[in-house]
């Protein structure tokens, strides 16, 4: 066992050695060197700007003939003026442009930045840390899911794991095309799991715990600040461990009370700063300026039940196609089943072309396998031995952690007018640790040297090796095309290196 744990000293940290590599090369394939000269370039530079100087609205300044507009907001009279003067997608609300997507890799990055180097951050560098620091948290929470459960799990299947971890959870997408959505985005991740690893390493430590609430509470803030639906998950998540804590008779009522209010504070304190800042802004602290937005095309309905299961199936099975030349899963636009109600007003939102997640990453399967193996594997036992008492173990209170992260974003989404590959960078990850959890839980139930057991391992460690596989190459899809159109000379080169393995997957799956 120490020989296993020296050997992870070793590899783990050279595994996260080369994701970095990997993520810093995907964040300058298509939008070049991190450029720390680049001024004040971008909305998230623009908002730090302004924030610093005491404002919440951008330095931008309406051109008067979009003023004169009948309506501001009709996405054919505003073309001009949105697209030319670099308005897309911002919020007008008297007289000025605001930002809608969240305040947090504002304060938490560009602003500390501004005041340090007093220049601008590149996006893309924003991105690619933000994502890192997301992977990085999910890595640590996996291996205290490890080493708290299942300590004897295979090591190679666990280094394999980490690199599904680091390639599945769609930040790849996110740094292809590196703009202030994605930058929300990955900042929304890397709280997100920093959230979920300090409160998960919460149920672990007696000593320091309050620091642990303190951090989770804080992390999970600044996570509804970068993404505003993940409040959701967020309230779920402290209002579980509130209760968890307050019935816990090991410790005096003050000293639970103490613990419960280090793990509130911090984030009802975001959550009210969140609502001040919305009010500055747009006079309600409950509009974030979606209802305000200078976009393309009208949401209609933006959350709606009727939403539901047409998105969850394009989240999770939509098709794709497959092609000879790398990379060799190509997304492709909304097409339904027959048996699909899908609403008339459905294809006037924003649908991006998309793979759905189970086709890209099949190890989440694992979610739906592991309850036929927990129920054969005790079917065994009570066939093998009726008179014995069945002792019936579930999984611990981490899983619950995660499944009460994933469900709720996943379905907040999937009542959304509008779907894009980028929103599953939201969920990707959660529903990777879940998988991973499950198998590990699920290998743990049988035997070491049982034939059930060996198969299960090695049907995971096919599932896996084809979802890094296919996650890779989709990695290099990116927004509008990714490397393909952004780095012709790149693509080129990895097309020919990777010729031979698009083709045997062409064969195998046509």
């Amino acid at each position: 066992m120490k020989n296993g744990k020296s050997f992870s000293i070793i590899v783990i940290p050279v595994i996260v050695a080369l994701i970095f590599f990997f993520y810093a090369w995907i964040a300058t394939s298509c939008k070049g060197s991190f450029n720390f000269n680049s001024g004040y370039k971008g909305y998230y530079n623009l908002l730090s700007y302004s924030l610093i100087r005491g404002h919440t609205y951008l330095p931008i300044y309406p051109n008067p003939e979009f003023l004169a507009l009948d309506d501001p907001y009709d996405p054919v009279a505003n073309f001009d003026y949105r697209i030319y003067g670099n308005i897309h997608d911002l919020s007008f609300y008297n007289g000025r442009y605001y930002l809608y997507f969240g305040i947090t890799p504002a304060l938490t990055l560009y602003i500390p930045y501004m005041l340090l180097a007093g220049k601008g951050l590149p996006d893309n560098f924003a991105v690619f840390l933000f994502s890192f620091l997301g992977f990085v948290f999910s890595l640590l929470l996996l291996i205290h899911i490890r080493n708290k459960y299942f300590n004897n799990f295979p090591s190679f299947l666990f280094y394999l794991s980490i690199i599904l971890l680091a390639v599945g959870n769609m930040t790849s997408w996110l740094m292809e095309r590196p703009m202030f959505y994605e930058v929300a985005i990955s900042s929304g991740f890397c709280f997100l799991m920093g959230g979920i690893y300090f409160l998960s390493l919460s149920f672990l430590k007696k000593s320091f715990k309050w620091i642990l609430y303190f951090l989770s509470s804080l992390f999970l803030g600044l996570a509804v600040g970068a993404r505003p639906y993940f409040i959701f998950a967020s309230m779920i998540l402290i209002l579980f461990v509130v209760i968890r804590t307050f019935l816990n008779s090991e410790i005096n009522l003050n000293k639970r009370i103490s613990q419960i209010i280090f793990l509130v504070v911090p984030f009802v304190l975001c959550i009210i700063g969140l609502g001040y800042y919305n009010y500055v802004r747009f006079d309600t602290p409950f509009e974030f300026g979606t209802t305000y937005q200078l976009c393309g095309h009208t949401i209609p309905n933006e959350m709606s039940i009727d939403n539901l299961l047409p998105n969850i199936y394009l989240f999770l099975f939509h098709d794709f196609e497959i092609s000879t030349l790398f990379p060799f899963i190509y997304p492709t636009g909304p097409d339904f089943p027959d048996f699909l109600n899908v609403p008339d007003y459905y294809y006037a939102g924003h649908i991006d072309k998309l793979v759905g997640i189970i086709w890209l990453i099949p190890f989440l399967t694992m979610i739906f396998l592991s309850p036929i193996i927990f129920l054969i594997n005790l079917a065994v036992k009570y066939f093998s031995n009726p008179n014995k008492k069945l002792e019936i173990t579930v999984p611990g209170i981490e899983f619950w952690v995660l499944f009460f992260s994933a469900v709720p974003i996943f379905l907040v989404l999937s009542l959304w007018g509008a779907i894009m590959v980028r929103y599953m960078a939201d969920f990707a990850a959660l529903f990777i640790l879940l998988s991973l959890f499950l198998w590990f839980y699920c290998d743990s139930l049988f035997q070491k040297t049982s034939i059930a057991r060996l198969f299960l391992t090695q049907i995971g460690a096919v599932l896996m090796t084809t979802s890094i596989i296919f996650c890779t190459a989709f990695a290099f899809q990116g927004e509008h095309g990714g490397i393909r159109t952004r780095n012709p000379r790149q693509f080129i080169k990895l097309s020919g290196a990777t010729r031979p393995i698009s083709f045997i997957i062409y064969k195998l799956i046509m």
